[in-house]
């Protein structure tokens, strides 16, 4: 007896584990209507009235019903997945940014997978790899330079995939959407404004050469500003430091301090507030004081400049506005049923003004 009473508990226990989960059909069967319908309702179609919306959802909650995205994505080969790669999270500037794109994306019914990649051209071609086998339907990239040039045309290219490069200037033979400020621009005001205050010799604190976009873009601008004043450019005053974690930014910028009286130099251009930060701590722990023995200028212009003491002057970047246009573009692209000409939208940076800057007469 038992026995008989425990395999019935079994046989009832397995029907329920091998029940179906509900369907759509299920939720139409109730409700007294059409499979259509309840897609519609539950994709909040406008064309549904709300109080039909509320009884087909209701009916779907009380079945415990859940849309099977996997089955949907297969079928319409779509699955309204973004990718995003940003190069550093700890910096204000790409988590503000993440935070538009994320936004904008859920109001339009995309969900995003984010990435760091940690300057690291390895890795982002590893979160390339993993990002375009889960299907998804566009990329927003803060690439690296080397990501391209160490695979041709690089691993997007091939896949035809919608993507927009995010603070990079347009690159030969790279189609895509790029958004991004004039960087050059950006070190320009830096160095104009410095030279004005009577500064001749200043560092740009950048990285490895083919690194990214933006940083040879503000090369060019320090050395576009250097020419103009009739000053010759020292190549010793343009450091190139580690990025990539944060114990080796602290390497560089103790290196670059240990050589302020050999370079003889009284300000430095960085090329982030997050540099400039930790060139704060580190002057500070070696009795530089600033801006009296040191003028520092940032670049993004994020909340850190204030928080600084003193205040740090810095490029003023529109990151509210390029993660709109980024995501704005990306799913333009996606749903575009003609072909696409590729855009490329470029801002102008401002110079915000604050106390970090001595000015040497």
């Amino acid at each position: 007896m038992y026995v008989y009473n425990y395999a019935n508990v079994c046989i009832v226990l397995w029907g329920r584990i091998m029940k179906k989960s509900p369907t759509i059909k299920d939720i139409a069967r109730k409700a007294g209507v059409n499979i259509s319908t309840v897609s519609r309702a539950l994709a909040d179609h406008p064309h549904i009235s709300e109080d039909k919306k509320k009884q087909i959802r209701k009916l779907a909650a009380d079945l415990n019903y859940h849309r099977n995205d996997l089955a949907k994505s297969l079928r319409v080969k779509k699955t309204h997945v973004i990718g995003l790669i940003i190069p550093d999270i700890q910096n204000p500037f790409y988590p503000s940014i993440t935070r538009i794109i994320e936004d904008q994306a859920q109001e339009r019914g995309y969900n995003i997978l984010l990435c760091h990649s940690d300057f690291d051209p390895q890795k982002e071609n590893n979160y390339l790899s993993v990002l375009l086998s889960r299907q998804i339907d566009g990329l927003i990239i803060f690439p690296t330079l080397k990501i391209f040039r160490n695979n041709k045309r690089g691993i997007v290219a091939g896949k035809k995939i919608p993507t927009v490069f995010l603070d990079t200037a347009p690159l030969p033979g790279i189609e895509g959407n790029y958004v991004f400020t004039d960087n050059k621009h950006g070190s320009y005001l830096a160095v104009k404004y410095l030279l004005e205050n009577g500064h001749k010799s200043i560092v740009l604190f950048t990285s490895e050469k083919g690194l990214l976009s933006s940083l040879e873009q503000m090369e060019e601008g320090y050395i576009q500003a250097f020419r103009e004043a009739g000053i010759r450019v020292q190549n010793k005053c343009i450091f190139r430091g580690e990025l990539e974690e944060k114990k080796g930014l602290e390497r560089s910028v103790k290196k670059l301090l240990n050589k302020k009286k050999s370079i003889n130099y009284s300000a430095i251009i960085c090329n982030s507030d997050v540099v400039a930060r930790v060139i704060y701590e580190q002057a500070a722990l070696m009795d530089i004081n600033i801006p009296d023995s040191l003028s520092v200028v940032g670049y993004d212009n994020t909340f850190l400049c204030s928080y600084l003491d003193p205040p740090l002057t810095s490029v003023h970047q529109p990151g509210d506005a390029l993660g709109h246009q980024a995501i704005n573009i990306l799913i333009s692209q996606i749903q575009s049923e003609i072909p696409w000409q590729y855009r490329t939208v470029s801002f102008t940076p401002e110079l915000v003004v604050r106390n970090s800057v001595k000015q040497n007469v």
